[in-house]
């Protein structure tokens, strides 16, 4: 079956419901299919192959689903790529880039420049046909960079999307048409997924660029359900706290990508939802765990139960089991494990024996709930004391403001790693009376630097790239010739 066949099917019974909301209005299903088959009379012109993987590249939300609605229609697979992310790095061959005005280009790699006029001009779009698909036909490429900063491509078959599909119908447990906003980037592979499962079942997708517009989108469009991640959730926290304004459409707050803290969980159930549901997932392995939030309160690190088709494990160094209560590195397995495409040594140390290693460190409760205490590769030692960046970040921004923070470790002379943090500052920060002030109010997790920097790289799940970070930090200080090592200096990096 193709998937995209039953969006068009949908379109043909339902053709002025909305299908997809944005700040720059709404497109029906008929025009959302109108769209995607005009689109797709272009790329033929393109003599793409089946075979080859095209790339897109395109901000306007209603045109990159229509792009890849497109391809799909044709049994080409399709990539979504983040403005940030470089596709040459990712070890595969991309047939081509489609890409908008605002795109970067692939450098090498063959780029098509996509227009208005693409998306129009199909008027007979009920008669078109989607091409035949196989179970193993590649229909989608998501690229899970993590925190690494390192591309790696991951494959999603028909049947792979069949079975995702399934799981989405289980772990969302709705009932009704879903209006969903999803802040989380288009190149994830849960974003993917949620824009099959919405369309097929004839909700609508909505979509904006930051938080004051997802409020406005929420209230214009009647947002029954907002997919976030912890730092897109705690910025739409922060404006409602500034202007509160009710939600009432609004069922439930999905969030996934990193860890929410048990204030951000009073707060958003409080001023947004009063139901929010945590979800621990992978590109990977899609939902591992996910727990009302209301039932672990109190509970920080807690990021629910396994679904019933995927096992996990807590190990030891060695790859053995521990006791519950004990940290160890954190191991899933699933029947919707997707794979990746290239074979390198870090794939290969996240897929071991059968399980994949997400990287992150946990342990277990006795009846199965799993805690997730940082991740094992950003683990930072000072002086014997394990330290997860996270915890670190969270307890600075509960003792002062700033736009945004990313802490790493940093390894000085002599083998000892220090904590540093990076900042985005709000007007009138003093970056060296914050780090004075942190070592007596933050209890053993104030930072040994503080350098303010314009923005923290973070990837399409919210996530901060820390290897990135810290490459751009060193190499700003290398560049305006300062000594890094300099004891008990808080630095300004903002070019």
């Amino acid at each position: 079956m193709n998937f995209y066949q039953l969006i068009m099917s949908r379109a043909r019974t339902s053709r002025d419901r909305p299908a997809i909301a944005f700040a720059g209005g709404v497109a029906t299903y008929a025009m959302l299919a109108e769209g995607a088959v005009a689109a797709a009379r272009k790329l033929d012109a393109l003599k793409l192959s089946r075979s080859g993987l095209v790339a897109v590249d395109v901000r306007n939300p209603l045109h990159h689903v229509m792009l890849s609605l497109a391809l799909g229609l044709r049994g080409i697979p399709s990539a979504s790529v983040q403005f940030n992310f470089n596709i040459a790095d990712s070890g595969i061959p991309i047939a081509a880039l489609v890409a908008d005005q605002y795109s970067k280009g692939g450098g090498a790699i063959r780029t098509v420049l996509v227009e208005d006029d693409w998306f129009v001009g199909a008027p007979d779009w009920v008669r078109e046909k989607a091409a035949a698909l196989a179970d193993e036909d590649l229909v989608r490429v998501a690229f899970s960079s993590g925190t690494t900063g390192q591309p790696k491509p991951i494959a999603l078959t028909n049947r792979l999307l069949d079975r995702r599909l399934m799981e989405a119908v289980f772990a969302i447990d709705l009932p009704g048409t879903m209006r969903l906003l999803n802040m989380i980037g288009m190149s994830t592979l849960g974003s993917y997924i949620a824009c099959v499962y919405v369309l097929t079942t004839g909700g609508m997708l909505c979509y904006a660029s930051n938080s004051q517009e997802a409020l406005q989108v929420i209230r214009l469009f009647g947002v029954t359900e907002l997919a976030v991640a912890p730092v897109q959730l705690q910025a739409l926290v922060d404006l409602q706290k500034k202007s509160f304004e009710p939600l009432p459409s609004l069922r439930l707050l999905g969030v996934a990508g990193g860890w929410t803290s048990d204030a951000l969980i009073a707060d958003a159930t409080t001023l947004m939802c009063g139901r929010l549901v945590i979800s621990y997932t992978s590109t990977e392995l899609g939902v591992i765990t996910t727990v009302a939030a209301q039932a672990v309160r109190g509970l920080d690190s807690a990021v629910g139960y396994a679904l019933p088709w995927v096992e996990i494990e807590i190990v030891d160094p060695a790859g053995g089991p521990v006791a519950p209560g004990t940290i160890g590195e954190v191991r899933a397995k699933s029947h919707a494990l997707a794979p990746y495409l290239v074979d390198t040594e870090d794939t290969r140390r996240l897929y071991r024996d059968g399980w994949y290693h997400p990287g992150d460190a946990g342990y277990m409760r006795e009846d199965g709930l799993l805690f997730i205490t940082g991740r094992t590769v950003d683990l930072m030692n000072r002086g014997g004391v394990t330290l997860a960046p996270d915890a670190v970040e969270a307890a600075f921004k509960a003792q002062f403001p700033v736009v945004d923070i990313g802490v790493f470790g940093h390894r000085v002379p002599g083998g000892t790693e220090e904590v540093w943090a990076a900042v985005v500052p709000v007007p009138g920060f003093n970056a060296a009376a914050a780090l004075e002030a942190s070592r007596r109010a933050m209890t053993g997790k104030h930072p040994d630097r503080i350098v303010e920097v314009a923005i923290i790289p973070r990837n399409d799940m919210g996530k901060v790239m820390r290897a990135k970070l810290k490459e751009v930090v060193l190499a700003e200080l290398a560049r305006l010739e300062h000594d890094p090592l300099k004891p008990d200096h808080a630095r300004r990096l903002i070019p």
